[in-house]
């Protein structure tokens, strides 16, 4: 499978908006993201 970073951009902000993913924090250049299951 290969994906443009528009199309893994547009993904990542629809999960985002439904709340299935959140931006991790943490102290680096790349942004990271985790899953929200279960509300945890």
């Amino acid at each position: 499978m290969a994906l443009d970073e528009c199309t893994v951009q547009a993904v990542s902000d629809g999960l985002i908006a439904k709340s299935l993913m959140m931006e991790a924090a943490g102290d680096s250049r790349v942004v990271k993201l985790k899953h929200r299951f279960c509300n945890t």
